[in-house]
């Protein structure tokens, strides 16, 4: 028999936090010369490439805990962690070119990467995680893309059990619902106690045997960065500050998660949603422009 399944969070200011179904989730936790090699990627075709990532809000580097005037309220946000996957680009010409995501634990596995931008200014740790090591050709690429979440097929595992960096617990909702893509935490002058901004899939379906079958809200988020990016010069810039425009961060619709944990009769998601590019209570999507490159 199938359950149609959604988890609602509740947001904590201290202390670990809580997972989907009212649990508490633990702790985060040379060149070569010819391009055979696959070291870096600079003179050949099979080599590793490094992408460096910048969180900024309105323009300013992102800091761990740091006061901000936004969207009318004073906000402070003391975690800032996302999942990518299916990294894309095309070369001049606009041929696809082939990208993929090695292992690299702690940080990369199972063709995900955990960027982590919190430094333990709450309850995270200070380890933190701004590059993300591609697979991928020489030169100049176009137009260089990810999708912000874990894919189906690992997105229902154990994290218990789970290779790096798919062991966080934090990062955990449950079974059904999968893993939070998106973990955005912080709090406000109208919030203090906090908020919480967590994307992931909702209204997920299981079979009798328990296994997670579908969702009807998957809620990756595809983003491209226009334009042409030289990992070996360029920046993939991330604003904040566009991914929560129209928020409202003091304001909180009753009996509702504060801020949005993605429920899909949450109107407080609506601006978050929207900004991401992701359909919501029967508005289409629309494109991301969260992602630039410097």
């Amino acid at each position: 028999m199938r359950t149609a399944l959604l988890f609602f969070l509740a947001a904590c200011s201290t202390g670990a936090p809580t997972k989907a179904d009212g649990t508490t989730s633990g702790a985060d936790g040379s060149d070569g010369t010819d391009g055979t090699d696959g070291t870096d990627g600079t003179d050949g075709t099979d080599g590793t490439r490094t992408v460096q990532l910048a969180l900024v809000v309105d323009g300013a580097p992102f800091v761990c805990g740091e006061s901000l005037s936004l969207n009318g309220s004073t906000v402070s946000f003391d975690d800032m962690r996302f999942y990518l996957s299916l990294p894309t680009a095309t070369d001049a010409d606009g041929a696809a070119l082939a990208l993929s995501i090695p292992e690299a634990s702690p940080w990369q596995g199972q063709g995900v990467v955990l960027v982590d931008f919190e430094d333990g200014c709450r309850a995270g740790t200070a380890e933190t995680n701004t590059a993300i090591t591609l697979a991928g050709p020489a030169g100049t690429w176009h137009d260089l893309g990810f999708t912000m979440g874990v894919p189906f097929d690992v997105n229902h595992i154990d994290p218990a059990t789970a290779p790096a960096p798919l062991n966080v617990s934090s990062m955990f909702w449950s079974w059904a619902a999968g893993y939070k893509f998106l973990k955005v935490d912080g709090a406000s002058t109208g919030q203090p106690g906090g908020f919480s901004l967590h994307v992931g899939s909702t209204l997920c379906e299981q079979d009798e045997a328990g296994e997670v079958t579908g969702c009807t809200n998957e809620n990756r988020v595809a983003f491209t960065a226009p334009g042409a990016f030289d990992p070996d010069s360029n920046t993939l810039q991330i604003d904040l500050a566009a991914m929560v425009e129209g928020l409202d961060f003091d304001t909180n619709t009753a009996d509702t998660a504060p801020l949005c944990m993605s429920a899909p009769n949450d109107p407080d998601c609506a601006p978050l949603f929207e900004n991401l590019g992701l359909a919501f209570d029967g508005v289409p999507g629309t494109v991301p422009t969260f992602a630039t490159v410097q």
